[in-house]
C-alpha cells in the first residue's frame, strides 16, 4: 500500500545562458527612422540611440532517455512591461561535446543617453527571460517548460557591454511517486515499478515536467522490508523480503535539479498459510485434521460464554469454520455471506458475495481471508475490525465451492466446478495470475468438475485434487502440469485428498461415493495399498490422520443400501486393513457429510452428523465419549469441525447456528 508525501526544497541550478550585452551604438534621428523600435516624444530633432544584444548558450550534455536536455532556449527582451523581441534558438541536431555554443542575436535595443536631461532615461533596463523546453516551442506550442530564469539587465552609452550571467531554475513544483499496482502490499520476491513524474504546479497538479532520467535519486528507510533496483533512475523496481511481520518502507525520491522530494510508504507482509490454530480446512495445506494444542475434550461439552446466540442467519453447508492466532473465526453460508466472529462470539462483519458460499474460507499470513463463492468469484477479504474490506476478486468461468491451498510463496491455488473444471494459480497479494516458467497463466484444466478442496504437498511441489469423474491428480506448482492421474473409478464428490506419509513416502488419501478409500503414492501416482478399502458406504468427508501418522480417520453416508452402514472408521495407515472391528461401531443415521478431526493428544476424533449432533469418539475403539445436541429445530451438520487454540470447537448447523463448545 502505498502513501505519498511531498517535499519542498530551494530549487537548485538547471541550466545556464550567458548574456553578453554589446552595444553597437547609432544615432536615429526623425520620425520616420525605420530601424527604430520605440517611438520617441521628440521630433526631428530628437536622437536616440540603439544597441546590439546577444545571447550565448551553452548546451548541456545529452544526458536524458528522452531528448530533453534544454533542446530549445526562448529569450524573451522585456522593458516597462512589453515584450520588445522574443527569440528562439534550437540545439543542434548534431550535437556533440565539440559543438560551439548557439548564440542569438537581438538588433535595434535602445540604449539610454547619458548626456539626456531626463535622469530616469540615463540608463534603459530590459528584463531578460530565458526558458528551457524539451522541444521548440514555435512548433510545439504545448511543450512545457522545463526551466525557466530572469534578469535585468540596463543599458547606456555609459556601459555599452555588458555580459550577464542567467540561472534558470526548475519549473518543478511537485513530485509524485505512482505505480500500476498501488495500494497492494508486497510480498518476498513481489516487484512494484516505482515511477517519478514531475509537475510544474503544487501537490501533483499542472503540466508534466519532462526530466532527466539520471537526475532521479531514490533512497529506503531500511532493508528489511525489501531493495530498490537502484540509486538513480526512473522508474526503479523495489523488490519485496521475506517477513515475519508487516514492515512499512518509506522509499524517497529527489529530482535532483530541482531538489524536489516526494515519499511513498511501501508496506510488505508476510505471506502464506496463517499460522492461527485452524487457518484452513481440515487445519493444513495437506487437510491433516489434527489440533495444533490443547487438551482433548473428554465429556459432553457446553457452549462457550458469549456464543449462546451466535448466528449467521442461513444456513452452513460445507462451509466450515477456520480459526485466526487472535481467535476470531471466519465461515461462509448459503446467503453468500462471510461471517466474522470476534473471539467473544459477536459478529464483527459480513461481506456479501453474489451466490451461496460452500467452500471454507482461508487465512493468509497477513490475516487476509480468501474465500470462494457460487458467483465465480475468489475473493480476498482484508479484516479492518468492523468492517471486511474486498482486496481483490478474480473471476472464473463457474462456482468456487472448493477449498483452496496456499504455498509459502504467497500462490493461492483454487479450483471452479462445473463448466469450468480448472484449478487457477494466483498471486495471493494482487490477485493476479501466477506465471509458469513458459509465461503462461498458471491454469490446469481437469476431466469434469471439482467439487472438493484442494491439498498441496509438504515440499510445495504438488497440488493434489479429484473431480467428479473419480480421477485424482498431482499438478506441479510451477509448471501446471500433472505429473500423473489416477483413476479411482468412481466419483470424488466433497472429499479433499489427505496426504500423508505411509510406508516412508508421501501419499494421498481419497474417498469416493462408492465407498471406497484409495492411498496414492504422491510420487507415481499408483496404488500403496493392495487395493482400495471398500468402506460400505458413500465418502463425502474427508479424510484424517492420527498425531502420530499410523490411523487413518474417515467417516460414511449410508442412505441408500437400508443397512445403516453410516459409520466412523480408523484404517491402519500402513496396509488399508480396519483398526477397529466394523461390527462393534455404532450406527448414524444417515451418516456423514462432516470430515472427523482429531484432539492434539490424539485420543479423540470430533465429527458432526446429519443426525443433529456433534460426537466426541474414542480414538482406541471407535466408542462414542459424547454427544453434543443442540436444541435449534431440524438441525444436523454438513459442516466440519474447526478446533481453536485452547480446544474450543466451532461449527455451524443448517439451521444457521453457530457453534462454540469445550
Amino acid at each position: 500500500m502505498m502513501k505519498t508525501r511531498q517535499q519542498l526544497k530551494p530549487l537548485a541550478l538547471a541550466a545556464s545562458v550567458t548574456v553578453l550585452a554589446l552595444m553597437t551604438v547609432l544615432p536615429l534621428s526623425g520620425c520616420g527612422a525605420g530601424n527604430r523600435l520605440f517611438g520617441g516624444s521628440g521630433g526631428s530633432g530628437t536622437t536616440r540611440k540603439v544597441g546590439t544584444m546577444t545571447f550565448r548558450v551553452t548546451w548541456p550534455k545529452q544526458s536524458r532517455l528522452i531528448p530533453i536536455a534544454s533542446n530549445a532556449i526562448r529569450v524573451t527582451v522585456v522593458r516597462n512591461g512589453a515584450v520588445v523581441a522574443s527569440k528562439t534558438v534550437v540545439k543542434p541536431a548534431d550535437f556533440s561535446d565539440a559543438t560551439p555554443p548557439s548564440t542569438v542575436t537581438f538588433d535595434n535595443l535602445e540604449v539610454g543617453d547619458s548626456a539626456s536631461a531626463v535622469p530616469a532615461e540615463q540608463v534603459f533596463t530590459y528584463t531578460i527571460t530565458a526558458t528551457a523546453f524539451p522541444v521548440d516551442p514555435l512548433t510545439n506550442p504545448t511543450a512545457v517548460p522545463q526551466a525557466s530564469g530572469t534578469v535585468d539587465v540596463g543599458l547606456s552609452t555609459e556601459d555599452p557591454s555588458k555580459t550577464v550571467g542567467l540561472t534558470m531554475a526548475s519549473t518543478i513544483k511537485s513530485v509524485v511517486i505512482s505505480s500500476p499496482i498501488l495500494g497492494t502490499n508486497l510480498g518476498p520476491n513481489r516487484t512494484m515499478t516505482l515511477t517519478a513524474t514531475a509537475y510544474d504546479g503544487t501537490n501533483g497538479t499542472g503540466n508534466v515536467v519532462l526530466t532527466t532520467a539520471n537526475k532521479w535519486k531514490w533512497s529506503q528507510s531500511a532493508m528489511v522490508g525489501g531493495n530498490l533496483s537502484g540509486e538513480f533512475g526512473n522508474p526503479v523496481d523495489f523488490t519485496g523480503a521475506s517477513v515475519d511481520d508487516a514492515v512499512t518502507t518509506t522509499v524517497t525520491v529527489e529530482e535532483t535539479e530541482s531538489g524536489i522530494k516526494a515519499t511513498t510508504d511501501l508496506v510488505t507482509v508476510p505471506v502464506g498459510l496463517g499460522t492461527g490454530p485452524w487457518p484452513r480446512f481440515h487445519g493444513t495445506n495437506q487437510n491433516s485434521g489434527i489440533a495444533v494444542d490443547a487438551a482433548p475434550i473428554n465429556t459432553t461439552p457446553s457452549v462457550v460464554a458469549g456464543w449462546e446466540t451466535a448466528s449467521v442467519g442461513a444456513a452452513v453447508e460445507f462451509s466450515s469454520p477456520v480459526v485466526a492466532k487472535n481467535g476470531d473465526v471466519y465461515v461462509g453460508a448459503l446467503n453468500g455471506r462471510l461471517y466474522a466472529f470476534a473471539s467473544n462470539g459477536s459478529v464483527k462483519w459480513s461481506f456479501q458475495t453474489g451466490g451461496a458460499i460452500q467452500a471454507t474460507p482461508l487465512i493468509g499470513k497477513d490475516g487476509t481471508v480468501y474465500i470462494g463463492s457460487s458467483d465465480g468469484f475468489m475473493y480476498a477479504i482484508q479484516d479492518l475490525g468492523t468492517s471486511g474490506r474486498r482486496a481483490w476478486a478474480y473471476k472464473t468461468a463457474g462456482p468456487v465451492t472448493s477449498s483452496p491451498v496456499i504455498d509459502k510463496a504467497g500462490y493461492l491455488y483454487f479450483a471452479s466446478s462445473d463448466t469450468d473444471n480448472r484449478v487457477i494459480g494466483v498471486d495471493a497479494l494482487s490477485g493476479t495470475a501466477k506465471r509458469t516458467p513458459a509465461g503462461t497463466p498458471w491454469v490446469f484444466t481437469a476431466s469434469a468438475g471439482i467439487q472438493g478442496g484442494l491439498a498441496l504437498s509438504a515440499d510445495e511441489s504438488s497440488v493434489v485434487l479429484g473431480d467428479v469423474n473419480g480421477n485424482v491428480y498431482s499438478v506441479n506448482t510451477s509448471t501446471a502440469v500433472s505429473a500423473w492421474t489416477y483413476s479411482t473409478g468412481s466419483v470424488v464428490y466433497s472429499a479433499a485428498p489427505l496426504i500423508t506419509t505411509i510406508g516412508g513416502q508421501a501419499a494421498v488419501v481419497v474417498g469416493t461415493t462408492e465407498g471406497k478409500l484409495h492411498a496414492i503414492s504422491l510420487t507415481s501416482g499408483t496404488s500403496v495399498w493392495a487395493d482400495a478399502v471398500d468402506l460400505e458406504g458413500q465418502i463425502y468427508s474427508s479424510a484424517a490422520v492420527s498425531p502420530d501418522g499410523t490411523t487413518i480417520y474417515v467417516a460414511t453416508f449410508d442412505n441408500t443400501s437400508g443397512l445403516d452402514r453410516s459409520r466412523v472408521l480408523a484404517i491402519n495407515a500402513a496396509d488399508g486393513t480396519h483398526k477397529w472391528n466394523t461390527a462393534s461401531l455404532p450406527s448414524f443415521n444417515p451418516g456423514f457429510t462432516s470430515s472427523p478431526v482429531v484432539s492434539f493428544d490424539g485420543s479423540k476424533l470430533y465429527i458432526g452428523c446429519y443426525d443433529g449432533k456433534l460426537y466426541g469418539v474414542n480414538t482406541t475403539d471407535g466408542s462414542v465419549a459424547w454427544a453434543y445436541a443442540p436444541t435449534a429445530p431440524g438441525e444436523y451438520f454438513d459442516s466440519s469441525p474447526a478446533i481453536g487454540a485452547d480446544g474450543t470447537l466451532y461449527i455451524g448447523g443448517v439451521s444457521g447456528t453457530f457453534y462454540a463448545v469445550k
